[in-house]
């Protein structure tokens, strides 16, 4: 059984086991084939007393590239806002939400608007689960 702490930035740490020997982790996380957290590649490790530490480095979203009001569509698609009731909101044209959803397609290289709409759902999912299983390092939550 190797122990083994992955620490994503200066305030965020993520434990781990694995029944596999740390010369074989590490062999995989050599080829890429070591299941790391979600959205990271490992930058360095080192092992202390028996446990592997491995520094992660962050994978940049796919969501991250878009702009701003891209998001704010996609996030109004989520929830079951059609075109014409998003323009009506953002007080935009019902073409102009069509040309951020083209944009943010091309982006994600999908070509309909349903798997755009999935892509960024799971990214977004993925996001949510990353803060929640995180250790944060620092203050506390009591004040």
């Amino acid at each position: 059984m190797t122990k083994i702490i992955f620490i994503r930035d200066e305030n965020h740490i993520q434990f781990a086991n694995d029944a596999k020997p740390r010369d074989r982790i590490l062999d995989q996380i050599t080829l890429q084939t070591y299941p790391l957290p979600e959205g990271t590649q490992a930058e360095d490790w080192i092992d202390v007393n028996g446990v592997l530490i491995i520094a992660l480095s962050r994978i940049p979203k796919q969501f991250e590239a878009l702009s701003d009001r891209q998001i704010e569509i996609l996030a109004l698609l989520l929830n079951g806002l059609t075109r014409e009731e998003i323009a009506e909101r953002l007080e935009i044209m019902p073409t102009t939400v069509d040309f951020h959803l083209n944009v943010a397609k091309n982006g994600y290289q999908v070509k309909t608007r349903n798997e755009l709409i999935a892509q960024f759902a799971r990214e977004q999912e993925r996001e949510r689960l990353d803060r929640d299983c995180l250790l944060t390092i620092g203050d506390s939550a009591e004040k």
